[in-house]
């Protein structure tokens, strides 16, 4: 198990540039969805330990613009 959490934590989904936080070239976006006090109904993203806005996440996207998007959301309990 200590080496599937080693691996799970040494994969990066976002990285920064120069440009701001963009996804990495795997194209994936693994997160966590948490509550954001300062936002009324709005989840925060957690992305390798970083919390982003959905503003934040969307201009991470805008580079794909054309592409599609696949979303899944999955219970954390049911990865054990």
């Amino acid at each position: 198990m200590r080496i599937r959490m080693r691996n799970a934590m040494a994969v990066r989904h976002v990285t920064r540039t120069e440009f701001g936080w963009q996804v990495t070239t795997d194209r994936r976006l693994v997160g966590r969805i948490e509550y954001d006090p300062d936002a009324d109904r709005i989840p925060r993203l957690v992305v390798d330990g970083r919390s982003f806005t959905w503003d934040e996440v969307g201009r991470m996207l805008m580079t794909f613009e054309g592409f599609t998007l696949v979303a899944r959301i999955e219970d954390t309990i049911d990865h054990g």
